[in-house]
């Protein structure tokens, strides 16, 4: 496993990712590998990851969906109100996302 976490780790140093998100994502990708029993995440299919979506409840299973279908940071996330919603449309608008830098 630390192999791969390793290179993700590189992968998001040449993507000049921020140390703390590195270290989040490092942490979920843990996560994620000891809910499947560390199983490495090429030999994993839809079916693990429905199983991991599918196993989340309440607002914790729209929270990863959302985190997973759109990208959004998890803080970006927990930000979301009702009216950033479009459920006509099927859209999510999210003012101050990723990259937006305040000086």
């Amino acid at each position: 496993m630390s192999k791969l976490l390793n290179e993700v780790r590189n992968t998001l140093r040449v993507h000049h990712y921020a140390i703390k998100t590195e270290k989040v994502y490092v942490q979920w990708i843990k996560r994620y590998i000891f809910f499947h029993n560390m199983t490495h995440p090429l030999e994993m299919g839809k079916n693990e990851l429905k199983l991991a979506l599918f196993s989340l409840r309440g607002q914790y299973s729209l929270i990863g969906r959302l985190l997973y279908g759109s990208g959004l940071r998890l803080v970006e996330c927990l930000r979301l109100r009702v009216m950033m919603v479009d459920s006509y449309r099927l859209t999510l608008t999210v003012y101050s996302g990723k990259g937006v830098k305040t000086e």
